[in-house]
């Protein structure tokens, strides 16, 4: 027996019947009688059957796509966006990435921002962090540090489609849309202990001269 193979479909050829090829390209070749009881076997399913396993499909697909919050997030863009509110004169260097985007080193003076977008992935795992440094001018120190800035599967829920991060002298906030915006701590500055003798004293109380 003879049939038409294509690109995306067969159909057997009778010796009184042709298919109508819509699509594809077709070449006709020979086959075995094994692989004529296969085809056989897959023309006989009946419609309920195909409508059946199309459904299984639909809803395994569906199942991965989801999120917790029930929604699908394939397709929709966020943004995060990084600004630098330390102090004046304070620039904030970072260097922010993702497993597939790397944002280069940037240096963000005192207002200055950082922002890029993106959309995140089947099972919400996409994930940015950043490393950090600044010059402290109070203390004379250099702060360094590395955070996440980003994580989908806690982001998605708490600032949506955008994500704002300030750098401040004490920590980095973030805002929480599902509590009225409320700030809080995202990330507080790991700060070196200073020696004694280079401790600013408060005061003069209880010196005797």
């Amino acid at each position: 027996m003879y049939v038409y193979r294509c690109t995306s479909f067969f159909k057997v050829l009778a010796a009184d019947h042709f298919p109508r090829i819509s699509v594809g390209i077709c070449r006709r070749e020979r086959i075995s009688t094994d692989e004529v009881d296969t085809i056989s076997s897959q023309l006989s399913a009946t419609p309920m059957e195909s409508c059946f396993k199309f459904l299984i499909v639909l809803v395994a697909v569906l199942a991965v796509c989801s999120t917790v919050s029930g929604g699908i997030s394939i397709g929709i863009k966020r943004h995060v966006y990084f600004v630098n509110q330390i102090g004046a004169g304070v620039t904030l260097n970072t260097h922010c990435k993702s497993k597939d985007d790397d944002l280069g080193l940037r240096h963000l003076a005192y207002n200055d921002m950082i922002t890029w977008h993106f959309r995140t992935d089947f099972l919400d795992a996409t994930m940015f962090w950043c490393d950090v440094d600044w010059w402290d001018n109070k203390t004379k120190v250099q702060i360094k540090g590395n955070f996440h800035i980003y994580e989908a599967r806690y982001d998605i829920d708490a600032c949506g489609k955008n994500c704002t991060r300030i750098a401040k002298y004490d920590a980095v906030y973030a805002f929480d849309e599902n509590n009225g915006g409320l700030e809080y701590i995202l990330y507080k500055w790991p700060r070196p202990k200073m020696p004694e003798s280079t401790k600013p004293y408060s005061s003069l109380k209880g010196i005797v001269l």
